[in-house]
């Protein structure tokens, strides 16, 4: 027994009517959050560590001050990308990143100038990413 193609093509079309119709509707369903703000002091510097899936293509932190920047001109944020490539979290010496005078100790602006950051708690948070492939 053969379908007709004009019955095949009606029923795709009906079909992905369907779909759309289902997805729309989920979509139209969200619940609207209780909370939206946050609280607290903006962050004003980041430290990411992660391997070459932040830092390709320019990096995920500049990404991300670009988008601060673009919605405020005027933003002082600061942003470290800690990488290895290809590796996995263990790789990292996560100890050694927040020691006295280490990473975040200065930072290049201007034209290349170097500007030493106060002393003391260099990151407001830390982004961290694993790579399950890299084990």
């Amino acid at each position: 027994m053969s379908l007709s193609t004009s019955f095949v093509k009606r029923l795709a079309a009906l079909t992905t009517a369907v779909f759309l119709l289902a997805l729309s509707h989920a979509a139209l369903s969200q619940v609207k959050p209780k909370r939206t703000a946050i609280g607290g002091e903006p962050v004003a510097s980041t430290m990411w560590v992660g391997n070459s899936f932040f830092y390709f293509n320019n990096s995920m932190h500049t990404h991300v001050l670009n988008i601060i920047r673009s919605a405020d001109p005027q933003a002082t944020v600061r942003a470290t990308s800690i990488t290895i490539s290809g590796a996995g979290i263990e790789w990292h010496d996560m100890d050694s990143y927040f020691r006295p005078n280490a990473i975040g100790r200065y930072s290049f602006v201007g034209d290349n100038e170097i500007q030493f950051n106060k002393p003391g708690r260099q990151f407001d948070t830390v982004i961290v990413m694993d790579s399950p492939t890299a084990r």
